[in-house]
């Protein structure tokens, strides 16, 4: 790799800020499948919880049997969520970016093609380009430049730019559904 200790540096900021994006995004797609699940569990345990009190109302006409039925009922449907909550949660969990930030800083430098000065100026531009706020602008530049990079025969095979491709995607998906940036 002919780079030197400037655009080495600079790299290594690009591909740092790339992989923190790409880490809140991951985050806020796990916070969000965890509120999903939660929130279906909420659902679930009112529910159950109102057939409980019907039972109780119901206890003049067809007795103290129908409590137990549905003291039975809540006590197996909870049962039932928080287990289905708890393996939902763990594949959640489980989904989470493993590795860590340095590492994939060291390996995005360690593949990283020999780098003239316009496509390393390019690579800067993506990078501080990924870090704007997403909106609809600045997604449309991010992705031409992406479409640029990718367009250079010496960074075309570089895993970086899939990574920030899933960056892109991310950041899209966000202005087209009116989502919060990160």
């Amino acid at each position: 790799m002919s780079l030197n200790a400037a655009n080495l540096h600079d790299l290594e900021l690009c591909a740092r800020r790339v992989y923190e994006l790409l880490d809140d995004l991951a985050q806020q797609r796990v916070h969000l499948s965890l509120d999903r699940i939660f929130d279906r569990d909420r659902r679930l345990v009112i529910g159950l919880t109102g057939q409980l009190l019907a039972s109780i109302a119901l206890i003049p006409w067809l007795g103290a049997e129908i409590v137990l039925a549905g003291l039975a009922i809540l006590y197996v449907g909870a049962l039932g969520s928080a287990a289905w909550a708890m393996m939902r949660v763990q594949r959640a969990r489980a989904s989470e970016r493993l590795d860590t930030i340095d590492v994939a800083v060291r390996q995005a430098i360690s593949t990283c093609p020999p780098l003239d000065a316009g496509a390393a100026a390019l690579v800067i531009r993506l990078a501080n380009l990924a870090a704007i706020p997403p909106n609809p602008r600045s997604v449309a530049m991010l992705q031409a430049t992406l479409h640029e990079a990718v367009a250079r025969p010496e960074l075309k095979s570089w895993p970086f730019l899939d990574d920030v491709a899933v960056l892109v995607e991310g950041a899209t998906r966000r202005v087209t559904s009116g989502q919060p940036g990160i």
